[in-house]
């Protein structure tokens, strides 16, 4: 995001005065994903993309989201942006949400649905992937 900043600015959203304002999601997206991680290592499963799921978490910040270490990249990222004054650096936020749906977000649902079937899909229909 800094790169594109510097290189390819865009228009600013912010001015520099105001764009500590992106503090505010920057915490909120590591509160967000801490709280996932917590909830993983809490049920004794594991938080590698590619690792194999032993629990399926449906509670705290998974009973609002499939993905809440996802959406808390977006967060952050957005806060990054805002920081960075807007723009440019902010187009990257919904590449990154489409990268991670596509390389890993898919590949850990289709992972879910084998291991856990009808309770995966059963919560796969109650709760959004991101929201």
């Amino acid at each position: 995001m800094t790169a594109v900043a510097v290189g390819a600015p865009g228009a600013e959203l912010l001015a520099p005065g105001y764009r500590t304002v992106g503090l505010v999601p920057v915490l909120g997206g590591v509160l967000l994903h801490r709280a996932g991680t917590r909830r993983f290592a809490a049920a004794g499963t594991t938080v590698e993309p590619d690792g194999v799921p032993s629990a399926l978490v449906e509670n705290g910040v998974f009973a609002l989201t499939r993905n809440p270490m996802y959406l808390a990249g977006v967060v952050i990222l957005s806060g990054v942006g805002l920081l960075l004054g807007g723009g440019a650096p902010l187009v990257l936020v919904p590449v990154w949400a489409l990268a991670a749906t596509r390389w890993y977000i898919r590949a850990e649902e289709e992972a879910l649905a084998a291991r856990f079937g009808a309770v995966y899909g059963a919560y796969r229909s109650r709760v959004r992937r991101w929201l």
